[in-house]
């Protein structure tokens, strides 16, 4: 299950009019690819710019719920929320992967899947963090982590991050990191 954060009225963080919503989904889709020429079955929360609230007084949180309710029901071996960072001081940057304690798995693909990114873009010198109060991560049952591609603050992860060829990169390297753990 890839978990493509943010969408609609929800873009999540906005940098130079680049949404992070779009960033994420195009991550997704490109991971999505990666996955199923590995023969693996993808499931999305969302293929579009849209989110998946029917409520418009509690948006984020309907969401939310929404998407626990996709992951918890779909029995997938683990989901993976694709996220962007951003931060006022521009120095910060390079991906990182953040997990919960509520699975036991959690921590060990957290770890599998930085490493992946660290040996194959050598874009972080970040490690992976055990996070707490992600609504997503502390609620969903199914082995699970976010991962931040990168800091759109950033004035080289944001070249990197809207360019398909590095989106590419990250999505195989994710990916790698995925058929890792799962073998």
């Amino acid at each position: 299950m890839i978990d493509p954060g943010h969408g609609g009225i929800d873009g999540g963080a906005y940098f130079n009019n680049v949404k992070e919503s779009t960033i994420n989904l195009q991550l997704s889709m490109f991971l999505k690819a990666d996955l199923e020429k590995k023969g693996y079955t993808v499931i999305l929360t969302r293929d579009g710019d849209y989110d998946l609230s029917s409520d418009n007084s509690n948006r984020k949180r309907t969401d939310a719920l929404k998407r626990i309710e996709i992951i918890e029901k779909s029995n997938c071996d683990l989901f993976v929320s694709i996220h962007q960072n951003s931060f006022q001081n521009k120095i910060y940057r390079g991906s990182q992967t953040f997990y919960s304690s509520n699975n036991i798995h959690n921590e060990r693909l957290a770890k599998t899947v930085l490493e992946s990114i660290k040996s194959t873009l050598n874009n972080t010198t970040r490690k992976a963090k055990k996070i707490d109060n992600i609504f997503i991560l502390d609620n969903v049952k199914t082995c699970g982590i976010l991962i931040e591609g990168g800091f759109l603050s950033n004035p080289i992860d944001f070249h990197n991050l809207l360019d398909d060829a590095y989106l590419e990169k990250l999505a195989f390297a994710i990916s790698y990191g995925i058929t890792s753990f799962l073998t």
